[in-house]
């Protein structure tokens, strides 16, 4: 998930490359300096749900999942912060 790339263009969920042909994409949600952002992802089968300060923003409908028990965070060299992260594996 990309919230703001391209210069605070684009919001993105990609599934394995971020300029890939089968990434969905839609105008960003401005990320603004100091404003807070709740983020909530739920995977449920094929369907990545993204949510942002409680409403749905997008959904990304994969036909094959990709499967494991891996999670990352990248920042891309601005000025960001992390906190109260949760992550729960609900089968």
């Amino acid at each position: 998930l990309i919230n703001g790339g391209w210069g605070n263009r684009l919001d993105v969920i990609a599934r394995l490359d971020e300029h890939g042909a089968d990434r969905l994409e839609q105008p960003a949600a401005a990320v603004k300096p100091s404003k807070v952002v709740r983020w909530a992802v739920v995977r449920v089968d094929g369907a990545v749900h993204w949510f942002r300060d409680g409403k749905p923003h997008m959904t990304y409908n994969d036909q094959e999942p990709i499967q494991g028990n891996y999670l990352g965070f990248n920042n891309w060299l601005s000025n960001v912060a992390y906190d109260n992260l949760a992550v729960y594996d609900l089968k």
